[in-house]
């Protein structure tokens, strides 16, 4: 009953995302909070993850749309994080435009958003993630990437250049990490917050919104967004960057997961390879529509 304030008089669970543990709604006769905890059994990661998530949350600039934390507990083996609740639910799959475009606007408004030193910078949180080219160059795997292999490791090279900014970055903004409600988009499970450039955010976005299939982008006010590359255009005009930055960035998270989903299953997470194995088709079939033939 920590926060509550009072006794728990009922629990709901809640479904979504990949991480084991447990995820629920805890009420009380006065309040109500939600809750996600986690043991090192299975897998000690996400325990990590909720301890980094933790640290975080209290670095973050004022005025960023996500739910108040209202507690970190450590219970023997558990880690423990509660929040407010947040009138809100998961985006629809597909994605609806509206929506997508929403959070897109939000991610764009990120670079006014400054954090302090305390948050690492992008390239230090995901500098042993960012080189699935280089891994599968190394390793001497083979698949339809082995003609372009040279020029993709040489794009996933330049993420570093292309992550550079000042502003805020999420870092693992996907359909199940976005709350919609009448207030507008608020984005949750912060643990990945970094310093940088949120087109990051923007083009994993985009990237997980064509695993669902999204239709085109309409956008009800100044002109029409006619598709997914044309709501991505928009992004680029507000944050100051280059198609090439773009193409760079779609060429390295599919690198990341082409990697990633040929690794073993993790324990407890039985179903994020094969989500990691759509982010990488998908994203094969997108760059090759950004690539040179």
């Amino acid at each position: 009953s920590a926060g509550l304030g009072s006794p728990v008089v009922g629990v709901a669970p809640v479904r979504g995302g990949f991480s084991p543990g447990v995820a629920v709604i805890v009420r009380s006769a006065r309040d109500r909070l939600f809750v996600k905890a986690a043991s090192s059994m299975p897998n000690a990661f996400t325990v990590r993850l909720y301890r980094d998530e933790a640290a975080r949350y209290l670095l973050l600039p004022h005025g960023i749309r996500r739910p108040a934390m209202r507690a970190h507990l450590e219970v023997a083996d558990w880690t423990v994080l509660c929040f407010d609740v947040v009138p809100a639910a998961l985006p629809g799959q597909p994605w609806h435009p509206a929506a997508l475009a929403a959070i897109v606007d939000l991610l764009c408004g990120h670079a006014q958003q400054h954090p302090g030193p305390g948050l690492p910078s992008a390239q230090q949180q995901f500098a042993d993630e960012l080189r699935g080219w280089e891994r599968i160059a190394d390793r001497g795997i083979g698949g339809w990437w082995r003609p372009s292999l040279r020029k993709l490791v040489e794009l996933e090279r330049q993420w570093h250049e292309v992550a550079e900014g000042t502003g805020l970055v999420h870092g693992d903004v996907r359909a199940d990490n976005v709350l919609l409600g009448a207030a507008g988009p608020v984005l949750v499970d912060w643990a990945y917050a970094c310093r940088g450039n949120p087109l990051l955010d923007v083009v994993h976005l985009l990237l997980d919104a064509r695993t669902s299939g999204a239709p085109g982008i309409v956008r009800r006010t100044n002109g029409p967004w006619a598709n997914l590359d044309a709501l991505l255009d928009v992004a680029r005009v507000q944050l100051g960057t280059t198609n090439h930055d773009i193409t760079v960035l779609v060429a390295t998270f599919t690198g990341w997961y082409t990697e990633l989903c040929q690794r073993p299953p993790l324990p407890g997470l039985p179903r994020l390879r094969g989500y990691q194995r759509e982010l990488a088709q998908v994203g094969a079939r997108w760059l090759a529509c950004r690539l040179p033939p």
